[in-house]
């Protein structure tokens, strides 16, 4: 543990402790606000995350307007946290 000069130990433990408490109860806040259509989205992307918000819409059964606005919500709430690529290693010339 790296300790800045000027500071006590016990100080920058404290100071853990109330950032870990912080996001602790931000996650708790963050689940009571997510609602059924909130998890159905997230359902829908996890299944696939390229999906435009137009047919996320449709599958979700909402309105276009209403799938940006909750996307943008879940993305800047940390709720969805990035995007990622499964490559198959045998295309890129990899052996298992």
């Amino acid at each position: 543990m790296i300790v800045r000069s000027g500071r006590s130990v016990w100080k920058f433990i404290e100071e853990q402790m109330i950032f870990t408490s912080y996001n602790v109860w931000r996650y708790v806040r963050l689940m009571a606000e997510l609602d059924d259509i909130d998890r159905r989205m997230i359902d829908v992307l996890r299944g696939d995350g390229r999906i435009s918000a137009p047919i996320l819409a449709e599958r979700v059964a909402i309105g276009r307007a209403t799938a940006y606005n909750r996307f943008d919500r879940l993305v800047d709430d940390g709720v969805i946290t990035g995007f990622s690529a499964r490559v198959d290693p045998a295309a890129v010339g990899l052996t298992v």
